[in-house]
């Protein structure tokens, strides 16, 4: 009777990041593997949008330029897949998550949890100025939020809790 090593993956995300409009932001990703090593695989991060994900990387049209990854020594070494995200936009807001992929004898893949990248930022309009400060608590934690969000403005001053 044969038997064989069974590989499991199992990815790591912080549920929220905060970040300020024009800042660089570092969205971690960790991965556990069991049954085994290897040093073959690659990663990928996705933005959530309500009809389909949106890739993050340095080459997509949405975030070109602006996407530094941990380079391959660390992906293997440290099992990190962690990208930091320069000149942050208020449209950077929402789920990201981070999907890591191995090849052992067959190539297994897993994915995080998602993290929520919540942007802080000021607006001017005729009437003053006020400070945006993302997402209010609304319908969207889950894999699957829905495509409305509570945004929420202020006066100038701390945010609001």
């Amino acid at each position: 009777m044969l038997g064989f090593l069974s590989q499991m993956i199992h990815v790591q995300q912080i549920p929220v990041k905060w970040a300020t409009e024009g800042s660089s932001v570092t969205l971690p990703c960790y991965y556990n593997i069991s049954g085994g090593n290897t040093s073959i695989g690659s990663f990928k991060w996705y933005r959530h949008k309500a009809v389909s994900n949106v890739e993050v990387s340095d080459n997509s049209t949405h975030f070109h330029g602006r996407v530094s990854e941990a380079d391959v020594n660390k992906f293997i070494s440290e099992q990190s897949a962690t990208i930091t995200l320069h000149n942050v936009e208020k449209a950077d807001l929402g789920m990201y998550f981070c999907e890591v992929r191995l090849l052992f004898s067959q190539e297994i893949s897993g994915h995080g949890n998602g993290t929520f990248l919540n942007v802080t930022g000021e607006f001017r309009s005729w009437r003053g100025h006020y400070r945006y400060v993302g997402a209010g608590t609304g319908k969207f934690f889950s894999p699957y939020f829905s495509k409305y969000w509570n945004l929420l403005w202020e006066t100038p001053g701390e945010p609001k809790n």
